[in-house]
């Protein structure tokens, strides 16, 4: 799926059954990914047969593989639990990509082993890990959980299946994506594996033998909000500045099309702007956004730059979801009374480049207004106290 193997260590990770080995993969992307993919770590056992050991986002769930630019290199660390009473002896293994639901898509590569040093029985309840290692409750998006239990266990139906997980509130389940089936000392193991995506209802969960796991996904909107004025701008290829509210110490005034009354303000007040972004698809990068008060030579006078809504970066914003982000901006108490503008943009912190940007009917071109080539050009009328 456009991405190559390039190694892995250690080549020999010993470890006894029940406990985790930390396996470090590195891949380059070759092509511009589309999807998020997980990734499979599995073992061939004394027959030849693999199994599934491991399902995970790559890097912990920090950086998905959409976000892979062509040419990056990525280190992808795993803890990887070995499952309680695995026979001792070596594994080969073998990583698959997988799509969102778990299967495997594209061809595995392998590399690396296992060797199992010690085995004890299986575990007499069900046990619960969280993914990646060092997650704690709540769970949130990209991250997950794995759950062992013996074949015996009231959770592991002859057929291997293993029950999803209930919140107790309202029965709604979390299913894991996948259950696997281990050889044991003295039995077999059945393995259950969870990871949480947007559509994972938040609220807790009781997982076989653990307490409470609480989920917590955010809660998306698809709508712009009510009292904002209709935007329009799109940025780049997946990103549409929907709507917009511009406040002013003495309160909130329309900004619409051209010619359209401005929000009024004093030197040394602090005026507030709302901005609702909408996703038109996966975006595959970290975007910051800049809102800059310029004059005529669109010098910033004021601003304010930071990741969309205290850090969800449009990284994880879904399809259609609209997120609403507000940037304060304290005037300079010198500033002289007149017309300026406010620039509202989207750059990557790497290199400063900005998202070009396509206006909506009715507003300054760029063959008019050069800057309205990276930004939305919003009006502001700044008087002197006293006046309104």
């Amino acid at each position: 799926p456009g991405i190559a193997y390039l190694g892995c260590v250690p080549a020999v990770t010993s470890v006894a059954a029940g406990d985790a080995a930390e396996i470090t993969l590195l891949w380059r992307a070759t092509a511009p990914i589309a999807e998020e993919h997980l990734l499979r770590i599995e073992y061939a056992d004394a027959a030849g047969r693999w199994r599934l050991l491991h399902l995970a986002q790559p890097v912990g769930g920090r950086w998905p593989t959409r976000a892979w630019d062509p040419g990056d290199y990525v280190q992808d660390t795993h803890a990887v639990l070995v499952p309680p009473a695995l026979p001792v002896g070596a594994y080969p293994l073998r990583y698959v990509w997988a799509d969102g639901e778990g299967q495997p898509i594209g061809a595995p590569v392998s590399g690396c082993r296992l060797h199992v040093t010690h085995a004890g029985p299986p575990p007499p309840q069900p046990i619960a890990r969280y993914i990646p290692a060092g997650a704690a409750s709540p769970l949130r998006h990209r991250q997950g959980m794995t759950i062992v239990a013996p074949r015996a266990a009231p959770q592991a139906t002859a057929e291997g299946a293993m029950p999803a997980v209930l919140t107790p509130e309202d029965g709604r389940e979390w299913a894991p994506l996948a259950i696997e089936t281990h050889p044991a000392t003295g039995g077999e193991i059945v393995q259950a594996f969870y990871v949480v995506t947007p559509n994972t209802p938040p609220g807790l969960y009781r997982p076989p033998g653990e307490q409470l796991v609480r989920v917590a996904t955010r809660s998306a909107r698809f709508v712009v909000p009510e009292g904002m004025e209709p935007g329009g701008w799109r940025f780049g290829d997946a990103i549409t500045l929907a709507g917009y509210r511009l406040e002013g110490a003495g309160g909130t005034s329309a900004v619409a099309g051209r010619g359209a009354p401005a929000i009024v303000a004093h030197p040394g007040e602090t005026i507030g702007l709302s901005l609702a972004w909408r996703a038109e698809d996966w975006i595959a990068r970290s975007y910051t956004v800049f809102t800059h008060l310029v004059g005529a030579d669109d010098v910033p006078l004021a601003q304010h730059d930071a990741i969309p809504r205290e850090g969800y970066a449009t990284l994880f914003w879904a399809p259609g979801e609209v997120v609403v982000d507000y940037h304060p901006l304290t005037l300079p108490a010198d500033l002289p009374p007149g017309d300026y503008r406010l620039l509202v943009g989207l750059y990557t912190r790497a290199d400063g480049e900005r998202l070009p940007v396509q206006p909506p009917d009715g507003w300054p071109t760029p063959e008019e207004t050069p800057a309205s080539a990276t930004a939305a050009v919003l009006a502001v009328h700044i008087v002197n106290e006293g006046e309104r």
